[in-house]
């Protein structure tokens, strides 16, 4: 106790001396500085994004075929196929026009070895109503998109879940294919769906198959 008094009248003797007590001070208002910028940093780097409930006007609106202008009456397409059996990926690429009735261009299968797409017969397993507007459409409409997302030059993605049932009715309703709807000016520009779930009832080897389907003056 007599050596803590020593110390503290020594240290009021120093700070008689008016340099030392403005170097203290100084010393004082930097250490408190410090702690201000490290609480700060800390509490930024725990900051996380407030999840806010939807409101009544951004909830999941059904998509209204209406504001695409005769969908299904003439376009352009091409369809880029990826098709993976037990492991092995085969692309394809499809290329055709609807005038009332569906024409197909030319289908390609792409060569790793030429890094080229080289014309092939249809493959069996393509199906038509996942590529054809109209039919695409005929699956997402009237559904609760699943979740959207508006990109920088507006195109606005809506993906919806459809039931493999709506397909088929002899198909399981708790079985689904996923379809991407993407969207422009109030048209369509590009789907992909992916019919995994859906090609799997006719070959349990198939992994994955997914349908990218860019569409062409649209009238």
């Amino acid at each position: 106790m007599k050596k803590l008094k020593e110390n503290y009248n020594n240290l009021q003797k120093q700070l008689e001396n008016p340099r030392i007590r403005a170097i203290v001070i100084l010393s004082l208002y930097a250490i408190f500085f410090i702690l201000v910028i490290v609480l700060l940093n800390l509490g930024g780097k725990g900051t996380t994004a407030i999840k806010r409930k939807p409101t009544e006007d951004s909830k999941n609106q059904i998509i209204d075929t209406q504001n695409y202008k005769n969908i299904s009456s003439n376009y352009k397409y091409e369809c880029n196929i990826e098709y993976n059996l037990d492991g092995d990926t085969t692309k394809y690429l499809l290329t055709g026009h609807f005038n009332q009735t569906n024409k197909i261009d030319e289908v390609s299968i792409y060569d790793n070895e030429t890094d080229n797409y080289n014309t092939v017969e249809k493959p069996s397993f393509i199906n038509d109503d996942f590529i054809l507007l109209d039919k695409i459409i005929s699956y997402v409409n009237e559904k609760e998109y699943e979740f959207s997302t508006t990109y920088k030059d507006k195109t606005i993605m809506k993906n919806y879940k459809v039931p493999l049932s709506d397909i088929n009715d002899t198909y399981s309703k708790n079985t689904n294919i996923e379809v991407s709807v993407y969207e422009l000016d109030n048209k369509i520009i590009k789907i992909i769906v992916d019919s995994t779930n859906y090609d799997k009832l006719n070959n349990s080897e198939v992994k994955n198959v997914l349908y990218t389907i860019n569409y062409e003056n649209i009238e």
